[in-house]
């Protein structure tokens, strides 16, 4: 029997090829009963229909948000080994509120759920270990290992804590999933635009059940091998410099305010331009091994024993070369006697916290020149080439048993989840050889990008030139973090029928999470510098410049939209971290190194936990399909956390105040070699907290649900921000204010926040889903990296540091609304299609205090994209299958923009004054895609990719979007791939 119509036959004609490696599968380990073989006799062989594809990848994950206790989505794999994405996090960008950072070369890593960085990510319920400071990087994990994945909104109190913005759990396939013997491969490669360079894929899958007499034994294996080979371009304005009121750099003469007069009034205009512009290139290629064991057995219906484990390896090589051109403080803007702003520049008119606005002018094109006197030369740089070296390594190891009759079930599980990294990185600065320009042109209104050029004397600056090349200097580090995560697990649960009461639940948990950052080693060589004249630099015929400097050789920089680009065409080609290391003759830092005692420490979260929920539903008399259901609990944690690191000593006189040097700097105690003395510190510090939750599912009809959840959920601080030691350094302007050291908090206190979830389900039609899901949520413990002052002796120190805002409150408020259908009811080919969409507006407030910028206000709300979508037009007719799907997000921060002269306060509106900095905002981003797959046999399947087909810049400006930062271009990718199953 055929038949295509989003089904496939399992029963298939057995590949001659690996039919003798897998008959060992198809054997049972024991012989069958008699009574199994009687009824195998007696009962007919009937091939068995399998759904799959994208209507039922659809179909299934709406199945599960329907069914589910809590408020959820899910994500279906379309296939084994076959997740609508290549990436987990762009499989995950598909869910409503969830929004993906990006790599540079536009791989995504991270991701916020409803603007909320999430930090509860399990496999198969076993929580992650991580050593990225509680985040998860997600191209770490092959995604051809997974057969879905489910996002949690709402909590609940048998579940573990630690997700402000919910939890996300990723699902491997189990071995009773199967029917039978089961063996894929799917072999595929992978190009891109910016590289144009094969990029191989693997995946093989392997399982079978047994019915024994010792009862149902499963095992399945798969591995998943991935390489990427991808670029990213980036080019951007990274600094300007102002001039307002009576700066003493201001160029005289120049009529700024356009009256026709050089007077005193020229003073009070604002006037600012770009001082430093970079361009880069990021390189990445990486080779990503994962795999997954699951074994499976059920001796007799009340027992059920399974071992999971799961294996995933990241080896990364990872290159940035960089053009610097910087005019920094020391630059004059080069004018006219008669120059006038108005007439030539782009007007920002800013937010005056008194009322009304403020202009100032940022002009759009001129040439900076050195100072008169000389001095403050215009600096031509690589700074720098960077190489990054890492290898992570994450396991997870779970053993899980049940054991349930028809009056209650008793669950445990013992896992531990390990994560590794190993990271070797080098910094080269290149320079020069001429080290000085005297002026630039800078047009930031020419053609798509900014433009920057420099001048020796007249003479464009030759940017290509090896003769022009010098190496400074080359900064070395070594790092080794690790990550164990320890989780015991013990739940019992009574059925009963008392009333609306169907059950309720017991548990316990365990766990312990250590993370340890054990080795931190430093060492920079210096050629020569400014001061140092008598070492000479690296040229052209040294033997180690000539080793590792080659022809970088890039083409299309930005996809060809920035044609005459200030690029080297040099960068340490074909050296990495040991071949470097070999070529200059240097020491191995692991041992001649300077230890970075302040960059090590170590975490110990102990995390023990009671918990009690009931299980209720109810009929209504308002109508046959009328019920409620649901559940509602509280769970109790008790925390302890030690932090171990090192602390820098102050030097102190015998009134017990600091001592500074000539320079004003703080004196800090050096030991015999005259290395900082870094001594040992350990901080404790506990807390417990009480976390109710309530869900209720109220079926109005047969296919309409409302549903409300409320809890009390809780987020830990970051793992840095825990260190208890402090590193005196002596300098650093952070939001205007000078700061004296570095220093993390052991005493932070969890986020907690009161979260409440509503969602309206209409399930309309087979495969048809109309939702509106509002949800609130409202903490009032905040932490935040700020300058606190702290007296030491009769001295006022300002310290940078994670504090606790506890008289301050955050509100995040929002909406979802969801849309799928299948057009089944259209004629021809349009019944095979469908949709499916979902919209997101997310909105943060709190009292954090700072001037607002367009409205606004500081803290969260800058750092997440208000309005988010995702919409796809499906084709499925069971052979052919066809999907382009659009994601869209609005404008949010990635970071900030220094402009000297003149204040931006952080995230504020630009202030004369001093040093400061603009929100740094991307730009809208619109990603479209597409995928194609046919089923060419029932055996074997072709697949066919297209990700980031309009290939759009990535923009981004500087608090207003009058004031360019640069652009980011990662190129479009695609991917073919063939599937064969061999049963």
């Amino acid at each position: 029997m055929n038949n295509h119509t989003g089904t496939k036959l399992t029963k298939k004609p057995l590949v001659a090829a690996i039919a003798f490696a897998t008959s060992i599968m198809a054997a049972p380990i024991y012989a069958q009963t008699s009574e199994d073989a009687e009824s195998d006799q007696a009962t007919p062989k009937t091939e068995e229909i399998v759904v799959y594809g994208i209507r039922s990848s659809l179909m299934q994950a709406l199945e599960e948000k329907r069914n589910s206790s809590e408020i959820m989505d899910a994500i279906s794999a379309e296939d084994i080994g076959q997740l609508p994405d290549d990436n987990i996090a762009e499989a995950l960008r598909r869910v409503t509120g969830v929004a993906i950072t990006r790599d540079v070369d536009g791989e995504g890593e991270n991701l916020q759920l409803r603007g909320l960085a999430n930090r509860n990510i399990q496999i198969n319920g076993v929580p992650l270990a991580v050593t990225n400071d509680r985040n998860i990087n997600f191209s770490d994990f092959n995604s051809g290992l997974f057969e879905g994945l489910e996002v949690f909104k709402s909590a609940r109190a048998d579940k573990p804590e630690g997700g402000l913005g919910g939890s996300i759990n990723l699902k491997t396939r189990k071995p009773s999933s199967l029917k039978g013997p089961t063996a894929t491969l799917t072999v595929a490669n992978r190009t891109s635009r910016s590289t144009e360079n094969d990029q191989p894929q693997a995946n093989l899958l392997l399982g079978n059940n047994w019915k024994t007499e010792h009862g149902k034994f499963g095992v399945l294996g798969s591995v998943a091998y991935t390489e990427v080979d991808s670029r990213g371009d980036n080019s951007v304005v990274a600094q300007y410099r102002g001039y307002a009121y009576n700066n003493n750099n201001k160029p005289a003469f120049a009529d700024f305010n356009g009256d026709g007069a050089v007077t005193n009034a020229d003073d009070q205009l604002n006037v600012f331009f770009p001082s430093q512009f970079r361009t880069r290139s990021i390189f990445k290629s990486s080779e990503r091994l994962g795999g997954q064991l699951a074994l499976d057995w059920k001796p007799n219906d009340n027992w059920h024993l399974m071992l999971e484990g799961s294996s995933f390896r990241k080896e990364e090589e990872k290159r940035e070369p960089q053009v610097r051109i910087s005019a920094g403080t020391n630059g004059v803007l080069s004018v006219d006697d008669q120059f006038n702003p108005q007439l030539s520049s782009r007007v920002i008119n800013v937010l005056d916290p008194n009322g009304g606005s403020v202009p100032f002018y940022l002009l759009n094109a001129g040439t900076v020149t050195e100072r008169n006197n000389g001095q403050g030369h215009i600096t031509v740089d690589m700074n720098s080439d960077s190489y990054n070296e890492n290898t992570s390594d994450t396991t997870t190891l779970a053993f899980k048993t049940t054991y349930q009759t028809d009056g209650f079930k008793v669950e445990a599980q013992i896992a531990r989840s390990q994560a590794d990294v190993e990271v070797y990185d080098f910094d080269t600065r290149y320079r020069y050889r001429t080290n000085l320009a005297t002026s630039y042109d800078f047009d930031l209104g020419a053609g798509d990008q900014p433009v920057f050029t420099p001048y020796i004397d007249g003479e464009v600056l030759d940017l290509t030139s090896v003769d022009n090349l010098e190496w400074r200097d080359i900064e070395r580090n070594y790092l080794e973090r690790e990550s164990i995560k320890d989780d015991f697990r013990v739940d019992f649960t009574d059925y009963v029928d008392f009333g609306p009461i169907k059950s309720y639940k017991l548990g316990v948990r365990m766990a312990q999470e250590v993370s340890d950052r054990d080795v931190a080693w430093r060492e920079t060589t210096v050629f020569r510098n400014d001061s140092d004249t008598a070492n000479e630099p690296l040229i052209a015929g040294d033997p180690g410049f000539d080793a590792c400097t080659g022809p970088l050789n890039l083409d299309n920089f930005l996809g060809g939209a920035l044609g005459n680009r200030p690029f080297s065409d040099f960068i340490t080609n074909g050296c990495d971290y040991d071949e470097v290391t070999a070529a200059l003759g240097l020491d191995d830092i692991r041992v001649n190194g300077d230890e970075r005692l302040g960059a090590i420490d170590k975490v110990t979260e102990s995390i023990d936990s009671i918990y009690a929920m009931i299980e209720f539903e109810q009929p209504l008399p308002f109508g046959d399909d009328m019920a409620i259901s649901g559940n509602f609990g509280v769970r109790y944690s008790e925390i302890d956390v030690e932090s171990k690191g090192f602390d820098q000593t102050l030097v102190l006189d015998v009134n017990g105040n600091p001592v500074r040097d000539t320079d004003g700097n703080l004196e800090v105690v050096l030991d015999s070699d005259g290395d900082i003395l870094s001594l040992p510190v350990k901080f404790d510090h506990d807390y417990s907290y009480v976390l109710p939750s309530l869900n209720v599912n109220l079926r109005l009809k047969e296919d309409l649900f409302l549903r409300f959840g409320a809890a009390k959920v809780v987020q830990a601080p970051n793992i840095n921000q825990l260190r208890p030691g402090t590193e005196w350094n002596n300098g650093g302007i952070q939001d205007g204010i000078a700061f004296e050291s570095r220093a993390g908090n052991p005493a932070l206190e969890p986020k907690e926040a009161y979260a409440y979830d509503m969602s309206l389900e209409w399930y309309f039609a087979e495969g048809g889903l109309l939702s509106i899901a509002p949800f609130l949520k409202d903490w009032k413990v905040n932490t935040e990296n700020r300058v606190v002052f702290e007296q030491i002796g009769d001295e006022t120190i300002a310290i940078r540091r994670p504090v606790d805002l506890n008289a301050e409150y955050g509100e995040q408020k929002g909406i979802e609304l969801g849309y799928q259908h299948e057009f089944t009811f259209l004629p021809g080919l349009l019944k095979h299609t469908g949709i499916n969409a979902n919209y997101t507006y997310v909105e943060i407030e709190d009292d954090l205090e700072s001037l607002t910028i367009e409205g606004i206000p500081r803290s969260f709300q800058n750092r997440i994209a208000k309005n988010s979508y995702n919409a796809s037009i499906w084709y499925d007719d069971g052979r052919l299958s066809a999907r382009v799907a659009y994601s869209w997000r609005d404008d949010w921060q990635i970071g900030n923009v220094t402009i000297a002269g003149i204040t931006g306060n952080g995230n504020a509106a630009l202030v004369p004054g001093s040093s400061g900095a603009l929100r740094m905002m991307q730009e809208e981003i619109g990603v479209l895609d597409a995928s194609l797959n046919y089923q060419v046999t029932d055996s074997l399947k072709f697949s066919f990719s297209a990700v980031n087909i309009n290939d759009d810049l990535k923009n981004n400006y500087s608090g207003y979007t009058e004031i360019p930062r640069g652009s980011a271009w990662s190129g479009t990718s695609y991917k073919f791939s063939l599937k064969y199953d061999f049963f």
